[in-house]
């Protein structure tokens, strides 16, 4: 069985940078684009840590691009 999930993922930046540490804020100053990717990077790898599960489902195909700043 193969399922397609299909959702938007909103983020609230301006929320997130009030609670960014020092560290987060000077990484994405420096270079917002590769913050950007790491970010989606990051995030791809909670959806398949969260939704893999056992030895009989896992992700495959897992794509995640930028359509809105």
């Amino acid at each position: 069985m193969k399922l397609q999930v299909k959702f938007d993922f909103i983020q609230n930046l301006k929320k997130q940078m009030e609670d960014a540490t020092e560290e987060e804020l000077r990484e994405y100053r420096e270079n917002k684009e590769e913050f950007f990717e790491k970010s989606v990077e990051s995030f791809k790898q909670a959806l398949k840590d969260e939704l893999n599960y056992d030895d009989y489902c896992w992700i495959e195909n897992l794509e995640v691009k930028e359509v809105e700043e």
